[in-house]
């Protein structure tokens, strides 16, 4: 049980702060920035560049876009040919998919790093923060690698499962149960280098960006060397960034699953509801209650 006294409402309204010694900034360009030192594991640094772009800022003919265009962040930019960013990385001792890593969904794409830095602290950073500002404007999207990635996407989408029978009846009918990040066989088949480029230049811009450092670093160090990385980046164009609500049609609709064991029967009641976000101790009590 949660109790919560008539004194105590003021504080638990206000948003939950950020542990204590983080620094959270904003450039110029609009791209935001976290960087928090934590000593544990010793010289490790976590980097993340998340965009909050995804399947939902395609157009109907950009099946699949976003996703593809994560997979190219990695098969060329122009300090980087081909897969040589990898290759550079795996030196360092990094393995791909295990501390090279990037997932799309609806709304976000984030790139994540996890960089031993027992060497020299400030050239890796510079050279990782380097390779995060050619994510955000530095793709090259080279023809064959396009295709080397198409092929690995295929594999990927043979793969998928949402581990959900009831997700079509879950997700309801609106802009994300048409916009699924992966896209379709056709989608994939269909990307091309110029729907690449035009996504990318129209939604990878610095106002929609946030870097985030946390690791065995100086963060005023690692401020100053973000800066002097990104603070060039510009925003060439003013494309607003959408909202889409998550709404289900009027009325009532009902998927049936059998068992072929007949071992069991069951039946769920999903009913569609706001969802809350927890940013203050209230919106914490709030998911409880309706979780209830």
């Amino acid at each position: 049980a949660l109790a919560i006294g008539s004194s105590s409402i003021a504080s638990v309204c206000n948003a939950i702060k950020l542990p204590q010694g983080t620094i959270k900034g904003q450039l110029s360009n609009g791209l935001s920035y976290i960087i928090k030192r934590n000593a544990h594991p010793r010289n490790t640094t976590e980097f993340r560049l998340v965009m909050r772009i995804g399947a939902l800022q395609q157009t109907d003919a950009q099946g699949g876009t976003a996703h593809f265009l994560e997979h190219m962040a990695f098969a060329g930019s122009k300090s980087y040919h081909g897969f040589s960013m990898v290759h550079t990385l795996e030196g360092k001792g990094m393995k791909f998919g295990r501390d090279i890593n990037a997932y799309t969904s609806f709304d976000k794409t984030i790139y994540s790093l996890s960089v031993p830095t027992q060497y020299n602290t400030t050239k890796e950073t510079r050279q990782i923060l380097g390779m995060m500002r050619e994510w955000l404007d530095g793709l090259t999207f080279a023809p064959d690698y396009i295709e080397k990635e198409r092929g690995i996407i295929l594999e990927e989408l043979k793969q998928y499962d949402t581990h959900d029978d009831f997700y079509t009846l879950k997700i309801g009918d609106n802009h994300y149960s048409r916009r699924m990040p992966l896209g379709s066989v056709n989608d994939i088949k269909a990307v091309s280098k110029a729907m690449l480029h035009d996504f990318y230049t129209k939604w990878y811009q610095p106002r929609f960006a946030t870097v985030g450092v946390v690791g065995d670093i100086d963060p005023t160090m690692v401020e100053r060397m973000l800066k002097d990385a990104f603070t060039s980046a510009l925003n060439t164009n003013h494309t607003v960034l959408p909202a889409y609500s998550f709404t289900h049609k009027k009325g009532w609709d009902m998927h049936t699953l059998l068992s072929p064991l007949e071992k069991e029967h069951k039946v769920e009641l999903i009913i569609p509801h706001q969802g809350i976000t927890e940013k203050s101790i209230q919106h914490s009590s709030e998911k409880h209650l309706g979780n209830i």
